[in-house]
Order: C-alpha cells, then structure tokens, then sequence
C-alpha cells in the first residue's frame, strides 16, 4: 500500500510531468521576479481581535505595512511605513515613514558622507486612530517606543527647539525626547536626552540627559505617565551609559566610569534604583570579594533585568591587548597565520574576530541580597540565559574542545556543561562531550 510521502511525491511528479508534455512553454523564474515577491513579516494581532497588521517586504523595494479591519474585511496599506506596530490595546498603529529606497540611493550618492546626518532628518512619525479619516504624521522624528503591554503613551525623539545660541554647550547627539498620550494631546518632553527607554508593562519612561552649562547636571531620570514629573535618580555620577529598565518599571540600572579616567579599557559601575530610593546607589563598591584580580566591569555589554526583577546580568572582563599607537599603519604587520590543524577555519575566525574583541564573561548582581557573583570564565565562556532569566540556576558551556570535530562533522556540535546556582554559586558539570 503507497505510504502518503510516496503518493504525495508521485502526484507532483506527475504534475510536473504534464507540464513539460503540455505543449506550452513556461516561463523561467528570474532574479527580478524574486526580487518582487512579497514576504510577510511582523504580524500583530490588535488586543480585541478588531485589526490585524502585517508587513508587505519585497527583496528589493519598499516595506508596505497593511491593516486589515477583521469586521469589515477592509484594509488600509501604508507604503514606506518601517517598524509598524499595533499599541498594546489595540485601537492605534504606529510606525516610521522612511524615504523611498530609490530616493535613499539617491542621497547616498549625492551627499556622501553627510547623507547619514540628512537622511535621519527625513523620517517622519505616523499614528493613527482607525476611527479618524487620516492619521498625524509629526515631521523629524529620530526614534520611538510605545510599551509592549501597555499603551497609554508612546515617545519619540526630535531635534532640539533650542536655537543655536544656546546649544553650543549641549551635546550634538543629544535630543529633544516627548511622551505623549495616544488618546489626548497629553504630553511630557525632556531636552538634551541621548538615550532613553520604556518600560514592557507599566507607564514609565527613563532617560539619559546630557548636562547643559549651569542649567542641569548630566543624569538619569524616570517619568511614571500617571505622576506628571520627571523624577532625578541620579546627578553628575560620572559618565553615563546603558540603561536597563525592569518590565514593571520599579527599578533602574545603569553604567558609569569616572570622568577624569583616560584609560581606554577603564572601569565601569553599576548602579541600581529601587522604588522608594532618593537615588541610584553604586552597587559595585565591593566587587573586589568576587571579581578575579586584573578584571572589570564592560560596557560592552550592557545590563539586563531578568523578567521577576531578581537579577541583574552584566558583563566583565580581563584586560586586553592594545594596539601599538606608537607605530604608523604602514608600520603594522597585516598578517593571517593559520593551519590545516586548527579548531575552527580561518573563515571562522574572522567572522567571529569583533566578537571576540568584545568578548565578556556574564556576571549577576542580586537586588534582594545585594550580592555580585561572577558566573562564566575563560575556561566556561558561553552562557544559556533561559527567556525569562528568572533563575535560580543558569547553564554555561564550552563547545571549543569540540570545535574541529564540528568543523568536520556538521552542527549541532559537542560541548562541556555546567549549571550554576545564582543564589548559592554551587556548580555542578553535567553532559560532558554531550550534544
């Protein structure tokens, strides 16, 4: 008796068959009619049911982002809409409209190395409530973010309204940041904002402000939509980087390094604000009970809350080596040095070069205790963080051992692993050489 993976092959062979001995003749799929066929990408289905929104995206050419209205069956398309997104409740649609690509082409020939700078100027932000016959379109628009389960209010950044006079002394990066209401023209708006975050379910804001003479310090600041007021949580720390937002918003962590450090490869710390505190505090005073000698905190990577607010997850790492500034380029020896018998291929090796330059180790910081723990090493590098990060226990692994036998054998490959507990630091190996 045929088996259905037979039968189904036998019938497209068939089909194919018929085809050829039909006397018609078919055209060849080209690289242009690929480059035409639509992806869909970005699905999003409103909170009620009501609207659904989808992305049209071709290989070539433009994003077209369409709404699709499940009780009507009526669909409104918005070309040139990038990173379209329902809010959390559903009733608005929200996304960047960027120039056409041709007109991007075009730019980037003309005004070669100040097309980036011209080209950010371009884009626009869209919002738009199904109800109301056309959407607000607000010109000059950087960036936004609108809460994944919330969504009261959406924020974006614009160039300054400061006239030139008075912003010889703010930093040029730095923007104008608004919060507005999705359904009032409610708003809230901070100047000289470099960096800035929502939280994932609740109304809140925090942002990185650039100082500006003697009208403000440099710092971190937090804006719960319901209060009205932006709160300081910190002042002229240090220089500031990496925010990191728990979901619920309750709590805040962030970088700094001292102003006056001119090492390239300084030290960073950690700070950390709870509900309830005046400000941040440093909580990386004592890292030197649990962080190996020669060791520091990198930027390169940045904190993360895991989704309880338990943990924060950050990155250190040991010294590295430095380019020789003494010498010219044409000074420098350019040189690839590899062996049939290495681990991974010279390919891979320089795929995975910038990588490796930034390479940290994952390191915790508990919020209850208050206790810093390193967790990967040299000789354990590589972590599995579960989604949630909730813990208490984490797996690291090392798959190098194994990389040439991989490198013959095909993927998944072998590897040596451990579990950690955040709470303890007992460890335990487990399916060693394993996949």
């Amino acid at each position: 008796m045929m088996t259905t993976k037979f039968r189904d092959l036998f019938l497209f062979l068939l089909f194919l068959s018929a085809l050829c001995t039909s006397g018609h003749a078919q055209k060849a799929i080209s690289v242009t009619d690929m480059q035409a066929w639509n992806r869909i990408t970005s699905e999003q289905i409103g909170a009620d049911g009501r609207y659904v929104l989808y992305t049209l995206t071709k290989d070539v050419g433009d994003p077209v982002a369409v709404l699709y209205n499940t009780r009507t069956k009526a669909e409104r398309r918005f070309p040139r809409l990038h990173n379209a997104k329902l809010s959390y409740d559903g009733k608005y649609l929200i996304g960047l409209l960027k120039p056409a690509r041709d007109s991007v082409r075009q730019i980037k020939l003309q005004a070669k190395k100040k097309a980036q700078e011209k080209l950010a100027e371009m884009d626009s932000l869209l919002v738009w409530n199904p109800s109301s016959p056309e959407p607000l379109i607000i010109p000059k628009v950087y960036s936004f973010k609108t809460g994944e389960r919330w969504g009261g209010h959406y924020a974006y950044t614009t160039a300054s309204v400061f006239p030139d006079s008075l912003r010889k002394d703010l930093d040029k990066k730095a923007k104008r940041l608004l919060v507005k209401s999705f359904a009032t023209q409610d708003s809230f708006y901070l100047e000289g904002v470099k960096s800035y975050l929502v939280a994932r379910d609740a109304g809140v804001v925090i942002a990185h402000q650039a100082a500006k003479d003697s009208s403000w310090q440099e710092g971190i600041l937090r804006l719960n939509t319901e209060a009205l007021r932006w709160e300081s949580l910190s002042k002229e720390a240090g220089d500031y980087s990496n925010l990191a937002l728990s979901h619920n918003g309750m709590q805040v962590a962030f970088f700094t390094s001292d102003k006056e450090e001119k090492n390239a490869q300084k030290p960073y710390h950690l700070h950390h604000w709870r509900n309830g505190q005046d400000s941040a505090r440093r909580v990386s005073e004592d890292a030197r009970t649990w962080l190996a000698a020669g060791n520091r905190i990198s930027n390169d990577r940045a904190p993360r809350f895991s989704d309880n607010g338990r943990y924060i997850y950050f990155g250190t790492t040991p010294r590295r080596p430095e380019k020789d500034t003494t010498l010219l380029d044409d000074e420098i020896a350019d040189v690839e040095v590899w062996t049939s018998e290495d681990a991974r291929l010279y390919t891979q090796r320089n795929v995975r070069l910038n990588q490796d330059k930034k390479r940290t180790y994952l390191a915790v910081y508990n919020t209850q205790t208050g206790a810093g723990r390193q967790l990967a090493s040299p000789e354990m590098p590589y972590e599995y963080l579960p989604r949630t990060a909730d813990g208490p226990w984490i797996a690291l692994y090392d798959d190098r051992p194994y990389a040439k036998q991989t490198m013959w054998e095909g993927y998944p490959g072998a590897r040596n692993t451990e579990i950690v507990n955040l709470e303890t630091g007992a460890r335990q190996s487990m399916l060693n050489g394993q996949i």
